[in-house]
This record gives C-alpha cells, structure tokens and sequence, in this order.
C-alpha cells in the first residue's frame, strides 16, 4: 500500500508543480498591467492610503459599481487547477491516459499542454490590457467607462473568460488524466451558466443598445449563443 501511495504522489508531483508555476505566470502578468494612480487622482473607496503620498497600483476594474474584474490570477483558476489535481489523484491508476488516447508520448501531451496554457494566458493578458488601456481613475474606483468592442473584444464576446477557460483546458494535458477534465467542466458551469449571464445584465443596464448591438456584431457570436441555449 505504501507503494502505490508513493507511486501515486509521484506521479501527481510533476504536474502538479507546473500547474501552479501556470497560475503564478497568469497571476503576475496581470500585476505588471496594473496602472499606478498618481497621490493627486481622486480620492477612491477602492484604494486605501491613509496618510501616504505614495502612488498605488490598482488590483482591478470596475465594471459596474456591483461588478469588478480583478488583475492578478483569478481564484477560479487556482481552484480548478486544483480540483483537477485532486481527480487525478483519486483516481489513478488511469485505464487510459489522456496521452494514450492522442497516442502520443507524454512529454508531448505536456508541451501540448503548456502551449495552449500559452496561447490562453496571451488572449486574458491582452484582454485585461485593453480594458485598462481605456479606463480611467474616477472617485468611485478605477473604472471602465467604455464599452470594450475592439482587440480582443472584436473575436470574442468574453475573451477573459475564454483565456482563462483555455488554461484550464491544459490541465488534463499538463496531468496527463481524462479524470482532470472535472477541473476545466466546472469552470465552464460556473462561468457561463452562472457569472457570465449575470454580468451580461449588468452590461446591458450600463451600456444598453450599444452593448446589444455589439452582442449581435461580435465575432464568434453566434457560437457564444449557441452554448448558452444549450446549457438552458
């Protein structure tokens, strides 16, 4: 029993680790984007400075006053990561890997792995940057007071939630387990069955019928529609 306990630690190590140098890159890559507030800008609820003449930098963007987009690594993504973790470990040993069933070499399905990792990380760091590139400091919070229709904005509707969808699409490469696909499924759920809606409506209250022509122009639409009617 102590072997298969060792063996199955083991095994789990190496993936695991790569999966949380995955998020730090995600995480720090969105810290570097975070624009510094000079001391004389508005004074923001959003940025607690008591006493301080130094600039801060600011840890996200308002939306709507309910609704913020954080700049470091999303919590979600940690979480999956390590849900997916998890189901790799409990259920090893796998019948067929993920690597067997691509008929490919492990360390492949691994490159595989981080260069969709890449690609994703790319599409939400480009995302996040466009939408601080034409936001602005107000007294509510560093907010977006444009609606993002170009960039990234102009493929996908979502294209955080789509890079960050693709991240954690590579762990079952990364583990090398179908079981690590339970990660990136409830990710999935929670984003575009739960968030993503909700955010739509917060979306349509602020910018209207600029946002619902920008819904019906959007490249890729009609995919994003699609999902969604399936899941209803």
């Amino acid at each position: 029993m102590l072997v298969t306990i060792q063996d199955r630690m083991i095994s789990v190590l190496g993936g695991a680790s790569a999966l949380v140098g995955m998020f730090g890159v995600v995480h720090f890559s969105g810290q570097i984007l975070a624009p510094v507030i000079p001391d004389s800008a508005p004074p923001s609820p959003k940025l607690v400075r008591p006493g301080s003449s130094q600039d801060v930098r600011v840890k996200e963007v308002q939306l709507t006053p309910c609704l913020a987009v954080g700049l470091g690594g999303p919590l979600s993504l940690l979480t999956t990561y390590g849900v997916s973790t998890l189901a790799k470990l409990a259920f090893l040993p796998e019948q067929k890997t993920v690597s067997e069933i691509l008929k490919v070499d492990p360390k492949v399905c691994m490159a595989m792995g981080a260069g969709l990792f890449a690609a994703s990380a790319l599409l939400r760091f480009l995302s996040v940057r466009y939408m601080i590139n034409i936001g602005k400091q107000t007294d509510e919070g560093f907010q977006l007071k444009t609606l993002c229709t170009r960039g990234p904005y102009g493929i996908f509707r979502h294209p955080i939630y789509v890079g960050v969808l693709g991240c954690t699409l590579a762990a079952p490469l990364v583990l090398d387990s179908v079981y690590a696909l339970a990660g990136p499924m409830a990710y999935a759920t929670w984003a575009y069955v739960w968030v993503i809606p909700s955010e739509e409506r917060a979306m349509m209250d602020k910018f209207t019928e600029e946002y619902k022509s920008y819904c019906e122009k959007s490249a890729l639409a009609f995919i994003y529609e699609t999902l969604m009617r399936s899941v209803k």
